[in-house]
């Protein structure tokens, strides 16, 4: 652990003003200067010596990066004294005995833990980050995750603070304990206090704010983590703060503390030091608490990938949405039942993609790998026309990986015949769509289908609430006024749609019968998962996911967040009427 502080003189005594102790490890604000001070190096060197003997059942590997801004290098650089290392987007030092590569990392969640885990080295890994870069001010949500993991199980960062207490009081006094001062008073309150109605300020006024509200002459203006002193008896000084005030709409003012009259420190010529210090505190005895996880029983497998040489075969088509609509119903769903009534493939499915452009990405599962050819030639022939319409521009020919992690291996071959499943009885559905010509019934056909999903999983009423609900916190978006507005307009649809005899009343006899047999052949596959590895509500969240998007012409997140609010109503509204 590392402390932050400085020597104040207050009320004719000096005392100790603690600043805070941010970081994770005791190596962050000192190793940017190893390089230039031998003295330095060698603190450094006996903390890192000592934060791998606490935690010696595990690997501390430092995450090393290279930042897009090459001014942010200043604070990155350093001589790396752990042995082993992290390199994201960046290269690994010379002294590093061992290389720990983001594809051989694992993550679970074991007893409300977060626990990294390294296949190659069969160990657990400890992240740190040991400079003073704020990392959450990067672009890649991967290094995010990483630094945030290294303050897990740590009462970290060690500081004072008020609160909710900040947003109700404007003032707020000094907070000590003994000699040591843990919190300087403050002052926070918003610019349009002290401003004019045409949003000015001058030196008088300022003044004036500043004597009616206790507020002493000599402070420091925070604006984040700077600093700027103000003497307000100087006009240069007050002009400044009117010029903050008229910048920012929040204004926060700390206590200007001198430093001690004492020099708290002097080096062997004399020099002394009294601004900023920093210590470094370890225990005598380590006893880690949290016992380190071994994940994997035998030896570590390489990542699934099902590439052209196995028996399935992936396509990334790349089109326009409605040129993908198109390329769906008039020619995928055609080729792929000719391709099924000739057992030339057990199963297919696809799924709409927008990364690299708007994509339909199709994966056919072959009866015999010899038959590759043979489906390529009827790929080709079937594309011939969209090509030369220009409803396609380009057609790439993937590695499939399955999505293990999500689905769980031990459902992963039920979970594609699901997916064979939906994205017939979907295309069904859109054919049908589009021989109505009317639109209303795409959303229409996602409320049916999605609650039909809940029932063939076997949901009560209150598990599709509790799923809703968590589904929505996910997305980050829950009730809004449109939302709701959009709701009472539609809600007797909405219960007409999902009453139970509904089906064939509403859509007619052919699209229920569809349904029907849609249900019963994903119950069976149904019955047979497993969710000891994958989370149940997880796994139907992911799947109801992936029924919307082969739904939707564009804005799948849209339409999920819709869906999502709307079925909340109605499960809410079943559930107070029963």
């Amino acid at each position: 652990l590392q402390a932050h502080f400085s020597l104040v003189h207050v009320d004719g005594t000096d005392k100790v003003l603690f600043i805070g102790s941010p970081y994770a490890s005791g190596l962050n604000m000192i190793n940017r200067f190893t390089h230039i001070d031998a003295g330095t190096e060698r603190i450094s060197q006996a903390l890192t010596q000592r934060e791998a003997e606490a935690q010696k059942d595990v690997l501390v590997a430092e995450l090393m990066h290279t930042p897009a801004y090459p001014r942010k290098l200043n604070v990155l650089q350093h001589r790396s004294t752990r042995a082993c290392e992290i390199p994201f987007l960046g290269l690994v030092s010379k002294n590093c005995n061992k290389t720990i590569f983001l594809d051989d990392l694992y993550l679970k969640v074991v007893k409300n833990r977060f626990v990294l885990y390294s296949a190659n080295h069969d160990a657990e890994v400890q992240v740190m980050l040991s400079t003073a870069i704020r990392y959450s001010l990067e672009s890649h949500p991967i290094y995010h995750f990483l630094g945030d993991l290294q303050y897990q199980n740590k009462l970290i960062p060690l500081k004072f603070d008020w609160g909710p207490l900040r947003k109700i009081y404007r003032f707020l006094p000094r907070v000590c304990y003994k000699d040591v001062i843990i919190s300087q008073a403050t002052w926070v309150f918003s610019a349009a206090e002290i401003l004019d109605s045409n949003g000015k300020l001058n030196v008088e006024a300022a003044r004036f704010f500043q004597k009616t509200n206790g507020i002493p002459d000599q402070v420091e203006l925070i604006t984040g983590d700077n600093t700027l002193f103000i003497d307000f008896s100087h006009d240069f000084c007050a002009r400044l703060f009117c010029q903050h005030c008229q910048k920012y709409g929040e204004i926060t003012i700390r206590e200007f503390l001198p430093p001690a009259k004492q020099w708290a420190i002097l080096d062997e010529h004399g020099m002394n030091y009294r601004t900023e210090l920093v210590a470094f505190f370890m225990r005598r005895t380590v006893e880690r608490t949290i016992k380190p996880v071994k994940l994997l029983t035998t030896a570590p497998q390489p990542p699934v990938s099902l590439d052209v040489f196995s028996d399935w075969i992936y396509f990334k088509i790349y089109c326009g949405t409605q040129g993908g609509e198109d390329l769906l119903i008039e020619y995928l769903l055609p080729l792929a039942e000719a391709l099924l009534q000739e057992k030339v493939i057990k199963k297919w499915f696809f799924i709409r993609y927008n990364d690299e452009g708007y994509h339909i990405r199709v994966r056919f599962h072959l009866q015999q790998k010899e038959d590759k050819i043979l489906l390529l030639n009827r790929m080709g022939t079937q594309m011939e026309i969209p090509i030369q319409k220009r409803i396609i521009h380009k057609i790439k020919i993937e590695t499939y990986y399955p999505e293990i992690g999500r689905y769980g291996e031990d459902n992963m071959e039920r979970t594609e015949h699901l997916f064979f499943i939906d994205s017939m009885a979907v295309l069904s559905a859109l054919a049908n769509l589009r021989l109505n010509g009317d639109e209303n019934l795409r959303w229409q056909f996602m409320i049916w289908f999605g609650n039909q999903l809940l029932d063939d999983f076997g949901l009560l009423t209150k598990e599709k609430i509790a799923l809703m609900e968590k589904l929505l916190a996910a997305n980050g978006k829950n009730d809004n006024q449109r939302v709701n507005a959009m709701y009472k307009t539609l809600n007797p649809g909405i219960s007409d749609i999902l009453s139970p005899d509904a089906g064939e009343k509403i859509f007619g006899k052919l699209l229920n019968d569809l349904a029907a047999r849609k249900s019963e052949d994903m119950r069976k596959i149904i019955s047979g998962l497993s969710f000891t590895s994958v989370d149940r509500y997880a796994y139907i969240g992911s799947f109801l996911h992936m029924m919307i998007n082969r739904f939707s012409l564009g804005r799948p997140n849209h339409h999920e967040i819709v869906l999502y609010n709307y079925l909340l109503k109605y499960y809410k509204t079943k559930a107070r009427e029963n």
